[in-house]
């Protein structure tokens, strides 16, 4: 009698090397009509150095590429900064592995 669903999503992959982004690959769900592939912020970012500054980069990036809707589980201003806040999150991340 119960759902789990997501209200934003982001799945990521990654190989970093010496500091930079060797390879990326990004996903986001709930925030378009479908999944959406972020083939144009993984192309931007390969060969970017890991750091605030790309991370705060690939936050503006997807908030420009995502069109979420409002519903009764979120709105869509709510699930543009979850997503943008998770990609930012992953670039950060990729520092500390």
């Amino acid at each position: 009698k119960a759902m789990t669903i997501a209200v934003a999503s982001l799945g990521g992959w990654a190989v970093a090397e010496d500091g930079m982004i060797r390879a990326l690959r990004l996903a986001v769900g709930s925030v378009a009509p479908t999944p959406l592939r972020l083939r144009s912020v993984e192309q931007h970012l390969v060969g970017r150095s890991i750091g605030c500054e790309t991370a705060n980069e690939v936050q503006g990036m997807v908030a420009d590429l995502v069109s979420p809707i409002d519903d009764v589980r979120g709105s869509g201003s709510y699930r543009r900064q979850v997503v943008t806040e998770l990609a930012a999150r992953f670039i950060r991340e990729l520092g500390n592995g």
